[in-house]
């Protein structure tokens, strides 16, 4: 990957074997519900491809498959997710954070974001950058899909239902950072959460502190862009 590329889709932190390593100054990482993403994890590797999933219910068909996929994905989810948190929180590298259900919800405001962070100004009025995302917004959801959707997929938290309560609550405690960072719990200040598909008995101080705190991360690293020289974003 050279300077002809803009933007480079990755797996990162991730690295396969034998992949070309190439550097890049910024960073967009797309993030949804765990519950979603573990199921289409599944039928991802089950199927190898992106738009079929399995005739059978895994957890009614395969429930021991089903349970032993469940804790053996959370910790890698776990260590991947805390990898990006951990260089985004201490700014190692400008990431941007949209969410999935924001994407589905509010298409044009996370598409503006996205160039906001791209281009490296915060206001986009007039800009070529808010032509062609009010052009794409006008063309429609169909314009873009490039595969034939799952079922499921742009409804939310579609496959909670999947989850036994023991599996729920082992999700609940080994996720419980990202889960408040990224928004997905139901707090006692936040009671109309649409994206509040787990709830705490208890909310403690430490992580009310950081609930939906990508909101504000995504502001402060949009005003660092735009503050940046190109020199010093090379040198990132």
């Amino acid at each position: 990957m050279d300077d002809t590329a803009w933007v480079c889709k990755t797996h990162s932190p991730w690295i396969m074997p034998e992949q070309p390593i190439f550097y890049a100054n910024k960073m967009i990482c797309i993030v949804r519900n765990p519950l979603d993403t573990f199921i289409s994890w599944l039928n991802l590797v089950a199927q190898c491809n992106h738009n079929a999933k399995a005739p059978f219910d895994y957890e009614v068909t395969y429930p021991n498959y089903w349970d032993w996929w469940i804790h053996d994905i959370v910790p890698l989810f776990k260590r991947w997710i805390k990898v990006l948190m951990d260089d985004a929180r201490l700014n190692s590298v400008p990431t941007l954070w949209i969410r999935y259900e924001d994407l589905v919800s509010d298409p044009e405001t996370q598409l503006m974001n996205m160039m906001r962070f791209l281009v490296g100004r915060r206001d986009l009025a007039g800009t070529n950058a808010e032509r062609r995302v009010k052009e794409q917004i006008a063309k429609g959801a169909n314009a873009i899909k490039t595969y034939d959707l799952k079922e499921g997929t742009l409804k939310f938290n579609s496959s909670g239902k999947r989850y036994t309560e023991e599996q729920t609550a082992y999700i609940t405690e080994e996720l419980k950072d990202c889960l408040y960072y990224f928004g997905y719990v139901k707090t006692k200040d936040d009671p109309d959460n649409f994206t509040g598909f787990f709830k705490y008995e208890e909310d403690s101080p430490e992580y009310l502190r950081q609930h939906k705190g990508y909101e504000a991360h995504r502001e402060r690293t949009i005003d660092w862009v735009e503050s940046m020289t190109d020199a010093e974003l090379a040198k990132i």
